[in-house]
């Protein structure tokens, strides 16, 4: 039938898979067929699809997205299960759940422009394919290669393991293949196009494609633990490391306690949401399948994941690579001898989602190496001066039900008696947990680990807490002498940052500040006491008075500007006077105060600003208003007032009581300007 909307001569019907499928006469006299993405296409109807479109002088229209899908089931296959990939790969191209950087118009240039032809991975793999057997050069334009790099690593990162059995699939002609590999097509095209030569780390972020295919490869049977054609890689001898090449593989069985209530998702930076991590003290050799058995059923399908690998840091956006972007491997344990590998290797996990309660699992994990492993209340001193700090895995980790600390086996091996350093470390969490008003029974213990380069800063919080794998670190970590004497603010301070609340927070410039009471905690209580007088980092803006008043007259000298100049050590003073007027317990009751609210109070900063000149007059059982308004903050007139009901008494030894700010006039314009601030 004709319609209006077309040009004159279009015919268009409605015409189903199946009915494209069985109708010759239809497949022969399309031009364009418009298919969607949720459809569930059998075998033979792509089969007619392909044939038909490859015919020549075809077009194929598809609408739709699969995000839906990806949020419905979790573990999807975007090739194998979603079928209209199967249909859009041999042409070049694939949908994913998210888009890369969103809907592109169509061009209005005829023909269109040159690189709209790089956006095919088909057709990018053929020329690197001919450019590795010399049939022809790269003669792409420098300005596409990014492009291309950029639409393969998207598409890998979608790709999942390739399947060890295949379906049988029934061609349009009869043909019966029997096990065929849907990917088969695929993996081909990109191996061949894969270049023979390794890009060497480290190194500037490779952006030609003919650098950074064989890392995509590799950092894709990384992510998905793929065992087909699993082999080592040689970046495996820069993170994590190679074990002697003379190690034996050995089979071990191991209790693992799958319990794990989760934490608070208000700790803000503590990395909340991931699964528990529960050290095996095994090491997984690159590119060997390791076999991991346990003997309770009930453990099979309940959301246990193995990990190999512990550095987490995805590096792919850092301008240089110290290391391959990604390391990390991790499987669901979805059967009784499930099978993983990593072409790096590294130490093995298993991961118990938080609200799990499997009590104690056993585990046998094959063809593994031991790894220097020292679990407080577990291990002996003898024991691991006698075998296990020698064990050959490349990684070591120092365990409590506090703190885990994971460095290279090179920095224990003569580390006689881990205890001394691990109460130490007990010390410090336990009075991080008081201060927080949580548990000293942690559910998590927390994490340090050191990386060749990490995802941002010096050192930054999550699960795990990352830094650089550098002496001096390993000397903070691990040098209990030194720690007494010197501290460690780094690990302190990161440490803190695991333990901060949301709500607390008063607007990015509180985020390292109100962080450093707990850096604070520790150096006067743990390292002070014992110090005779040492000045560790940070004294002067800790515990040197007269810098500190130097420093606050400064700020107070301008204004005060709260919302531009009030953050780290000047809000570390306004903090530290709190403590000094109310005591450590302070902050004890503040945070007891905060646990008992609605944990999604508020998103709104300037609210937040309120709620804590509120609360924390309630705590201190003063008024802190005039405390407050002489630092400058932005006071409301209803927080006024809720205060001046509430009735509560002067606080007769505030340290800023004498200090003059500025004039009612210019307060109010200092508030407005302040909350303007918070807004954005």
């Amino acid at each position: 039938m004709t319609n209006s909307k077309f040009q004159p001569n279009v015919t268009w019907a409605t015409v189903t898979p199946s009915q494209f499928l069985a109708n010759g006469t239809t497949r022969n006299e399309t031009d364009i067929y418009w298919i969607d993405t949720y459809t569930t296409y059998t075998d033979q109807q792509i089969d007619a699809i392909l044939t038909w479109f490859k015919t020549g002088r075809r077009g194929l229209l598809v609408a739709g997205h699969i995000w839906y899908q990806s949020y419905s089931k979790p573990n999807y296959d975007i090739y194998a299960e979603y079928s209209i990939n199967r249909i859009l790969w041999p042409l070049g191209m694939m949908i994913t759940p998210s888009a890369d950087s969103g809907p592109a118009a169509a061009p209005t240039l005829s023909p269109p422009p040159m690189e709209w032809q790089y956006y095919n991975n088909y057709f990018t793999t053929k020329l690197l394919s001919n450019l590795k057997l010399n049939i022809s050069s790269w003669n792409v334009p420098a300005a596409f290669n990014p492009l291309i790099s950029r639409n393969f690593d998207f598409m890998l990162t979608w790709m999942p393991p390739r399947p060890r059995t295949f379906p049988t699939v029934t061609l349009m002609n009869g043909t019966v293949i029997n096990g065929s590999d849907p990917y088969a097509s695929l993996w081909n095209t990109i191996n061949a196009a894969r270049p023979n030569t390794t890009y060497p780390l480290p190194g500037p972020k490779p952006t030609n494609i003919t650098d950074s295919l064989d890392m995509s490869i590799v950092m894709w049977g990384v992510r998905n633990g793929n065992t087909v054609g699993l082999k080592a890689s040689p970046y495996a001898a820069i993170i994590p490391g190679l074990a002697g090449t003379n190690t034996s593989r050995t089979n071990v069985a191991l209790t693992i306690l799958c319990n794990y209530s989760g934490i608070e998702g208000n700790r803000l930076f503590s990395g909340a949401g991931s699964d528990l991590w529960r050290s095996t003290g095994l090491y997984a050799v690159p590119g060997q399948m390791i076999t991991i058995n346990v003997a309770n059923a009930s453990a099979v399908g309940a959301g246990l994941r193995i990990q190999i690998g512990a550095h987490t840091d995805d590096l792919s956006s850092k301008t240089t690579w110290a290391r391959l972007p990604v390391t990390v491997s991790r499987t669901p344990l979805s059967a009784n001898g499930t099978l993983m590998g990593s072409p790096l290797g590294g130490l093995i996990y298993v991961l118990v989602p938080a609200g799990k309660y499997l009590g104690n699992i056993q585990f046998t994990f094959y063809n593994v190496i031991r790894a220097p492993y020292f679990k407080a209340n577990t291990t002996t001193v003898a024991s691991w001066n006698a075998t296990i700090r020698n064990y050959p895995g490349p990684w070591a980790e120092l365990e409590t039900s506090k703190f885990i600390i994971t460095v290279p086996a090179i920095a224990i091996r003569n580390l006689t008696n881990p205890l001394p350093v691990l109460n130490f470390w007990n010390q410090i969490l336990d009075g991080y947990a008081d201060l927080s008003n949580m548990t000293r029974d942690r559910a998590r213990a927390e994490r340090f680990l050191v990386d060749a380069d990490i995802s941002g800063g010096w050192m930054h919080s999550g699960y795990p807490i990352m830094a650089y794998n550098d002496t001096g670190v390993w000397k903070e970590l691990l040098d209990e002498p030194y720690l007494r004497k010197n501290g460690a603010w780094g690990p302190f301070h990161e440490i803190g940052h695991n333990h901060q609340w949301k709500n607390m927070e008063l607007g990015s410039q509180t985020t390292e500040a109100f962080v450093n009471i707990f850096s604070s905690w520790a150096m006067l209580n743990v390292v002070n006491a014992t110090a005779n007088g040492t000045q560790w980092g940070h004294y002067d803006e800790v515990a040197n008075m007269t810098k500190r008043a130097a420093a606050r007259a400064t700020y107070l000298a301008t204004g005060p500007n709260w919302s531009a100049n009030w953050s780290v050590w000047t809000a570390l003073d306004t903090y530290l006077q709190l403590m000094e007027g109310f005591g450590w317990n302070f902050y004890t009751r503040l945070y007891a105060a905060y646990r008992a609210m609605n944990p999604n109070y508020t998103s709104d900063t300037a609210a937040r600003v309120q709620l804590f000149i509120v609360t924390t007059s309630q705590v201190a059982n003063r008024n802190l208003v005039p405390f407050y308004q002489a630092w400058g903050f932005p006071i409301t007139n209803a927080t006024r007032a809720n205060l001046t009901a509430l009735a509560l008494p002067e606080w007769v030894a505030n340290p800023m009581k004498n200090v003059t700010t500025t004039t009612t006039g210019h307060r109010r314009h200092l508030l407005r300007a302040a909350l303007r601030g918070m807004a954005h």
